[in-house]
């Protein structure tokens, strides 16, 4: 899952190269993040820009910037809430935004249902944090872990985990390939697996038994 984060978050910044938010003391954010690599070192023709910076120079460029982001996390959030307002249309016409919004109109997708819901449960607590429902943004994160753990469990079908989340199905949720199986042997062999589950937790709980018996119980569930 790693790796799918890491590539939500790179179709996001590929989209904001070039964009621009105010920073502190009236500087563009651009100034702001190009003066990060500029103190890192100059490039092959002095510049101070990332270009021409070598592998140690680039490591190090990357190390400060995540240290900027820790020393000042609202200029990066402010950035990137400023671009999802501009590529919307919301700067000019006042009207609502979100990051789900802009993953669903901006962002294509095509076969890659893991990125979209991913995309989507990241959407859902970037919404919570703006709205300050830091508790509800927590919750909704387990909620998201569990979505994850579930559709693990279920070799990558979505439909199971979604639904802990809360959110609308998406039109991917439903699209998992089933190969030549009638949806109903797919069924089937889904809830004898978790059939097969439930009596191996058992097992394990009766050979541990409750604190404070002699043992669990012997009739399985």
């Amino acid at each position: 899952m790693k790796l799918v984060t890491l590539q939500v978050l790179a179709s996001l910044s590929a989209g904001m190269q070039g964009g621009r938010g105010r920073a502190s003391g009236g500087d563009t954010f651009e100034d702001y993040a190009y003066g990060l690599f500029g103190r890192v070192g100059a490039g092959s023709d002095g510049d101070g820009g990332p270009e021409g910076l070598g592998l140690r120079g680039g490591s190090a460029a990357l190390s400060r910037v995540q240290a900027a982001i820790r020393r000042d996390p609202m200029k990066w959030v402010d950035h990137f809430n400023q671009y999802l307002r501009r590529e919307l249309g919301a700067e000019e016409t006042g009207a609502g935004w979100s990051a789900a919004e802009y993953g669903r109109r901006r962002i294509e997708w095509s076969n890659r249902a893991d990125l979209e819901h991913a995309f989507m449960l990241m959407a859902e607590i970037h919404r919570l944090l703006g709205r300050r429902e830091h508790a509800l943004a927590e919750a909704f994160c387990c909620q998201a872990l569990k979505a994850i753990e579930q559709t693990s469990l279920d070799r990558g079908d979505w439909s199971l985990g979604w639904a802990y989340t809360g959110l609308a199905e998406l039109k991917s949720t439903s699209r998992a390939r089933r190969g030549g199986a009638h949806p109903i042997e797919l069924a089937a062999g889904m809830s004898f697996l978790k059939e097969l589950k439930t009596v191996e937790e058992w097992r394990a709980s009766g050979r541990k038994g409750p604190k404070g018996s002699g043992g669990g119980s012997t009739t399985p569930p």
